[in-house]
């Protein structure tokens, strides 16, 4: 397995290369009705599938009275870590399997937010 850090600069130069190659704004009215058709099925179902796993785990409420120990502090965090990783997975996904879809921006906006 590639270790996280490794993994999320990786990730970065990725994204950081399709942000550079992405429209701009500034696209004549006639492109950016062509650049981006209605949303299909399936482009529905991956952005459903993508914020659906944007809902990360919260800390305990106990841990506001009592601090964590450090090995429940490590679970929690590899746990969070793991669904932070896998939502910027699908972000990945739905941006690369529907580039033309309209919600492809936000997609690579937020995995950038996710892995930064």
């Amino acid at each position: 397995m590639v270790p996280l850090s490794l993994r999320a600069a990786s990730s970065v130069a990725i994204l950081a290369v399709a942000i550079a190659a992405t429209p701009r704004p500034g696209l004549a009215a006639e492109e950016a009705s062509t650049a981006q058709p209605a949303a299909s099925p399936a482009a529905d179902a991956a952005w459903q599938a993508f914020q659906r796993s944007l809902e990360l785990p919260q800390p305990p409420a106990s841990w506001k009275q009592t601090p964590p120990s450090r090995t429940d502090f490590e679970a929690f965090r590899q746990q969070y870590l793991k669904k932070v990783v896998g939502a910027a997975d699908k972000a990945r996904a739905f941006y690369t399997a529907f580039p033309q879809d309209a919600r492809a921006v936000d997609a690579m906006k937020q995995e950038y937010q996710l892995l930064a």
